[in-house]
């Protein structure tokens, strides 16, 4: 006689909250949760797996990580501090000149649009850290540009 079939689902044993850090340990790449919605769920990597080079955003069902979650895949590390501007404000889509910028030239512009970030969103949901190890971004620029996107 065969095992009835258990959802993966029913073994999270914490809410699934915007702002969560995740491991997913097929890779080892560290996961920032994002965005949630009914029906799908955006994750951040942070890069820091070796085989990461860039930043880059995975949409997933939320199906597909909840049973993730459940069967182990995922494993919680943590919160990290999400501005709630970055997922609630009407302008989080709105694109980013960042050559108008003070101090922020053509080259470091393109290299914040390299990594990821394009929209005010994507800026206010990057910790300061994650945007100094952009090339071309120091502290005054990065002043300059969070004073911009307030």
């Amino acid at each position: 006689m065969s095992e009835a079939f258990v959802d993966p689902r029913q073994n999270i044993d914490h809410p699934i909250e915007v702002g969560q850090v995740y491991t997913d340990s097929r890779t080892g790449e560290r996961l920032h949760l994002v965005y949630k919605h009914e029906k799908v769920i955006l994750l951040k990597s942070l890069g820091e797996a070796a085989n990461s080079q860039w930043t880059q955003h995975r949409l997933e069902t939320r199906k597909a990580v909840e049973q993730g979650i459940g069967a182990g895949r995922f494993t919680l590390d943590g919160e990290k501090e999400v501005d709630p501007k970055s997922i609630d404000s009407p302008d989080r889509n709105e694109p980013v000149e960042f050559e108008e910028i003070d101090r922020v030239g053509e080259k470091t512009a393109n290299n914040l649009r390299r990594e990821g970030y394009k929209t005010k969103g994507d800026v206010r949901s990057a910790t300061d850290n994650e945007l100094l190890e952009i090339g071309g971004v120091g502290d005054t620029n990065l002043s300059n540009i969070k004073e911009t996107i307030k």
